[in-house]
């Protein structure tokens, strides 16, 4: 049974080079013997470049070409040689487009270079200086610019990319976990905290408004905590009174209640409900 599947070859769209690469690595797999590679390689290329290859090939027939022959005739039709000036035109003016990543940047850059005719250690150095030029990020080119000229393609590219990962997640603004809003929930939460002060005096008096606002500083805390604003346990008060009575169980009074300006008399001296200006009347 063959080991994967060869397409035809595309006439529009296809890199014949790319095919070949594939072609031969399906001999590879399936154990292709040199004799049998024409046969295999006329059938799967399909109808369309069938035609193409017995047009360049004429008036020989392309079975009876070897392999070589046959990719090498098909290359120079599909893949003619480029002219070096003009890709290495075209290379140079390559920069980084707006909104486009450091990672696809270089990946276009590599596909630009390789028809630029570069040698191995020339084309480090080149995709190294076109890198940098063409950064559209100010602060990351004059941070590579600060570095010495012996600075590596590989290196530059590895302090671009931590610049940049950076840059999209500032200090303070990451997420612990995904869905994680506790961040987002702060000023938020600060500003309720603030809100409650001017409100927490008409939910019924001195004691409605300290349990009012011991009940949001409990919410609060408790989404800041979970990043939900479940309320599960978040009712239940703190302790008992400061007399010990069973049954007696009070929200115990908080910084937040002092801080709102909500006034911490006893609850003995006004009773649940009144308000305070009736208080003097009493």
């Amino acid at each position: 049974m063959a080991v994967g599947r060869i397409e035809p070859f595309d006439l529009d769209k296809g890199n014949w080079e790319t095919y070949v690469d594939r072609l031969e690595q399906y001999f590879v797999a399936n154990v292709v013997k040199p004799e049998l590679q024409v046969p295999t390689l006329i059938t799967v290329i399909g109808n369309d470049a069938y035609n193409v290859m017995v047009k360049l090939c004429t008036p020989t027939k392309p079975a009876n070409k070897s392999y070589l022959q046959l990719v090498t005739i098909m290359k120079r039709h599909f893949n003619p040689k480029p002219n070096m000036l003009a890709e290495r035109f075209k290379f140079r003016q390559r920069i980084q487009k707006s909104e486009e990543s450091i990672m696809n940047f270089v990946t276009e850059l590599k596909k630009n270079s390789k028809q630029c005719g570069f040698s191995e250690e020339s084309l480090r150095e080149n995709l190294r200086d076109q890198f940098v030029c063409g950064l559209i990020n100010d602060d990351i080119r004059q941070r590579l610019l600060t570095e010495d000229i012996t600075i590596t393609f590989e290196r530059a590219y590895k302090i671009a990319m931590s610049i940049e990962a950076t840059e999209a997640f500032p200090e303070g603004c990451t997420k612990s976990r995904p869905g994680d809003n506790r961040q987002e929930m702060v000023r938020p939460a600060t500003a309720e905290l603030q809100h409650i002060g001017h409100t927490a005096g008409a939910r019924g008096g001195i004691r409605g408004g300290r349990m009012f606002a011991e009940r949001s500083r409990r919410r609060i805390a408790h989404q800041y905590k979970y990043g939900t604003s479940g309320t599960s346990g978040a009712e239940k008060p703190y302790g008992r009174d400061t007399q010990g009575q069973s049954g007696g169980e009070v929200p115990i009074t908080s910084n937040l209640a002092l801080s709102s300006g909500v006034s911490t008399k006893s609850d003995t001296d006004n009773p649940i409900g009144t308000p305070v200006s009736s208080l003097k009347s009493m």
